[in-house]
């Protein structure tokens, strides 16, 4: 499904949020790899991760960049100290508003693909959407995994955080297909500060 960007304009930054350093066969990248495709993309700031750990610092030109971590969502779950900032993924059988919680009290700011491990029919979406507002936790559109639009709209509507990732597991994953109902950089105020 292709979305209308909006993000090329000099009014927006696009920004991928969700950009692996570690990959799941243990290949390893540097953020420098990434830098290519980031600027092929029209991204202007990104957020590097790696699976339960910070991403190491490196070097990104003109990209802005936050070094964060990917969590998994699980009781007592202790995030990585020293990440800008940390998205959060369900494990399989956990509800929607059960990791949103979780993520909250963890200190996790983005829950991370939700509706891939997660999903929830409509039915549920306004009980989904009034416990993101108590919570404070935001959702991510995620390129890899989408999502149903009118939720995210309806999320952005009801003031909810919506960022973007396309949860690149190397350089050739990023990706420029940014719905326009993702939230503005300069309104995600819990990430504003910690790009360098």
């Amino acid at each position: 499904m292709h979305h209308n960007t909006g993000f090329h304009s000099s009014t927006r930054t696009a920004y991928d949020l969700h950009i692996h350093l570690d990959t799941h066969s243990g290949r390893r990248y540097d953020a420098e790899d990434y830098l290519v495709s980031l600027l092929e993309a029209g991204i202007g700031i990104a957020g590097f991760v790696c699976h339960d750990t910070c991403a190491p610092r490196g070097d990104t030109g003109t990209i802005r960049a936050l070094f964060g971590a990917e969590v998994r969502l699980v009781p007592a779950c202790r995030p990585p100290k020293g990440a800008a900032y940390l998205l959060g993924h369900a494990p399989q059988g956990i509800g929607f508003e059960e990791a949103l919680v979780m993520a909250a009290d963890a200190g996790v700011a983005i829950l991370a693909h939700p509706f891939s491990t997660c999903p929830a029919p409509k039915a549920a979406w306004d009980g989904i959407l009034k416990t993101a507002q108590r919570e404070g936790v935001a959702m991510e559109w995620n390129a890899a995994y989408g999502g149903p639009e009118r939720f995210y709209t309806e999320a952005r509507r009801r003031g909810i955080a919506v960022t973007f990732g396309s949860d690149a597991h190397g350089p050739h994953g990023i990706s420029q297909d940014i719905p326009s109902f993702v939230s503005p950089f300069h309104e995600l105020s819990f990430l504003a500060e910690g790009a360098t």
